[in-house]
């Protein structure tokens, strides 16, 4: 029902409620008067301006006159604004509510968490530390299998409940997707495992889902901003430590870098080159596996570091110092003379096995790579198709016009060209067509969600078309369920590498016949 009304205070219309309406108590008496029609709830106003008189004339369907007070008339369209006011308010609550709440659970969704959880973060960093805690139910798939997503919604929501009921003040909870939940902790690293413990001890009972009872785990993951500043590392290096938990069977596993401190940053520098030649530094080969024949076809390059005080030092932390203090040369020289020493013994042994060798950026732009890979291959009857050089997005993207000269350059003289971690920088078709390359390597963090989401899939299935129709070899990383395989082989994936087929074995220029003994495990 609508007012329309014209007058001295201009002409507009205001809906009403059939409500409102009836309770204005119109009186009979007639009032006529010739003035511009106006409309009150599918009733003609006959009286004067109704911005000028206390009663109004109004006239029905069926001819009856009668009035209706201005006060009346005030109060319903008072009263209905105040409605109309309260109903967007409502919407406006639903829409931010299934913007950044998860339906199922009714947790923080993905957006919440990366801005309400950064904000815990971020000001944690600068009251003594923050943490992020990721987790990942154990076993959920084959729950879902066995009964249903009925019952693997009420899982989740149960295990949403439990986990809440453990949290911490200054702390959020929230559902990433799928079975992944995670946690904006403000607090150090204590309290992140003891949160981390209290979240495992909560699982430790069976849930009673709609009647069924389910047993499951959780692994943990946790970063802290002693490591980093930055949310989005955060929580990638906790999503990186759960899977090493749920990897090792440890349930709980925190990102740390082993050389975190100044005076260990300086030492890591100082002693990475006398390294070279202690056999601290050492080059294993993980193996790269056909999927459609499950054999061995070659082998990635991965240098390690097990320093006798520090331990085993991950390259992710002395690589980037090796780079900033102009290490990187010469242990890049270095790993290429082993990686090729190692393709040579192969070939020696009739193993028609291929070599890939990651290239830093450094190494990418320094004018003397193409002879060094020349006179290596030469030196020891490598032929240069057995050779894949792997480059990264970022490195590519540091100087695109030189990059693109050298890898063209390369692949002229034989060597073929990898672009790995594809999918987390700059990836995009006509970027890709435009490369100078051979290999595609999907990024770890497709593989390991290729199970839980549809997306992914769908994304992985675009990824292995795309590089299909360039003519590329595509190989996805981290594989490590048979499941993933079977997924994997029928996306259109060529080539295989992770964990299911083979960790890095043993340096072959040291112990050639272990080489054997690792492609032989990995190939069944």
């Amino acid at each position: 029902f609508y007012l329309q009304y014209a007058g001295r205070l201009g002409f507009g219309r205001a809906l009403l409620s059939r409500r409102l309406i009836d309770s204005t108590n119109m009186t009979p008496p007639p009032i006529v008067d010739s003035s511009m029609p106006v409309w009150l709830a599918g009733l003609e106003v006959v009286d004067r301006d109704i911005s000028t008189v206390d009663d109004i004339g109004v006239r029905d369907a069926s001819g009856r006159l009668g009035t209706v007070s201005m006060s009346t008339l005030l109060h319903v369209l008072r009263k209905q604004a105040e409605d109309i006011g309260a109903e967007y308010r409502r919407l406006a609550e639903r829409l931010k509510q299934q913007a950044l709440y998860d339906g199922l659970t009714g947790l923080p969704n993905r957006a919440a968490f990366a801005t309400e959880g950064a904000a815990i973060v971020n000001e944690a960093a600068r009251c003594g530390g923050g943490a992020v805690v990721f987790c990942d139910l154990d076993g959920f798939k084959a729950i879902n299998d066995r009964f249903g997503h009925a019952i693997g919604d009420a899982v989740l929501t149960a295990v949403a409940r439990r986990f809440q009921r453990v949290m911490p003040p200054r702390a959020m909870l929230a559902r990433l997707g799928g079975d992944e939940f995670a946690v904006a902790l403000s607090g150090d690293l204590p309290l992140a495992k003891a949160l981390a413990a209290e979240l495992r001890r909560s699982l430790a009972e069976p849930v009673d889902a709609l009647g069924t009872a389910v047993g499951l785990g959780v692994s943990v993951g946790i970063a802290t901003t002693a490591e980093s500043t930055s949310f989005d590392a955060l929580v990638q290096r906790a999503d990186d430590a759960m899977y090493a938990a749920k990897r090792d069977g440890r349930g709980v596993s925190t990102w740390r870098r082993t050389a975190h401190d100044h005076c260990t940053l300086e030492r890591v520098a100082v002693e990475l080159l006398p390294a070279l030649e202690s056999g601290e530094l050492r080059v294993l080969f993980q193996p790269l596996i056909e999927l459609g024949g499950r054999r061995a076809i070659g082998a990635e390059a991965l240098l390690r570091w097990n320093h006798p005080e520090l331990g085993a030092i991950s390259p992710a932390d002395f690589i980037p110092i090796a780079e900033a203090e102009g290490l990187m040369l010469p242990v890049g020289r270095w790993v290429i003379e082993r990686a090729l020493d190692a393709t040579a013994e192969w070939q020696a042994l009739n193993h028609d096995f291929g070599i890939h060798i990651n290239m830093s950026t450094t190494q990418l732009l320094d004018d003397a790579l193409f002879g060094v890979l020349q006179s290596g291959t030469r030196a020891r009857g490598v032929d240069p198709r057995s050779v894949t050089l792997e480059v990264t997005e970022t490195a590519l993207m540091t100087d695109v016009g030189q990059s693109i000269d050298v890898l063209d350059r390369l692949r002229g003289a034989g060597f073929k060209i990898a672009i790995d971690d594809f999918g987390v920088g700059y990836s995009s078709l006509a970027y890709l067509a435009d490369l100078p390359i051979d290999v595609v390597k999907m990024d770890a963090r497709f593989t390991r969600r290729l199970l839980r989401s549809e997306r992914d899939r769908q994304l992985s299935s675009g990824v292995a078309a795309m590089g299909h129709a360039l003519g590329l070899t595509v190989v996805a990383e981290a594989v490590e369920l048979e499941d993933e395989h079977d997924h994997l082989l029928a996306l259109g994936f060529d080539v295989g590498q992770g964990y299911l087929y083979g960790r890095p074995g043993v340096d072959p220029t040291a112990q050639p016949v272990a080489l054997e003994q690792v492609f032989s495990a990995a190939a069944h």
